[in-house]
């Protein structure tokens, strides 16, 4: 996908972790129990760096791999290209949802 301006993205690499003084990757290795705290640190993120648009880190699941997460409030809606939408509470896309859930362990709770 390609967006439509550069865009300022929060780094949650292990880079941008030691910045911050969390060493090891532990934002993002935990356990699925930590992952409640790793949204947190992504809201702190929010709140506190209102000029970033969203967060890039290295895919602990799908590594190495980049992911991006994108602050919906911050971005505009047609900020990518090529990129087709849908509702998650279209019973295929929740399941497709579900079934990725499943493959990573993750807890997921329906909409």
């Amino acid at each position: 996908m390609r967006t439509q301006h550069d865009l300022n993205l929060a780094s949650i690499t292990i880079t941008g972790q030691r910045k911050i003084g969390v060493n090891g990757n532990a934002l993002l290795a935990g356990p699925r129990s930590s992952y409640p705290v790793t949204r947190g640190w992504a809201e702190k993120i929010h709140v506190v760096c209102p000029s970033a648009e969203g967060l890039y880190y290295t895919s602990y699941q799908y590594g190495p791999e980049f992911a991006v997460l994108l602050f919906g409030d911050r971005v505009p809606d047609d900020i990518l290209e090529g990129l087709s939408k849908r509702d998650i509470a279209d019973p295929i896309c929740h399941g497709e949802i579900q079934k990725l859930a499943v493959s990573l362990s993750i807890d997921y709770e329906g909409v």
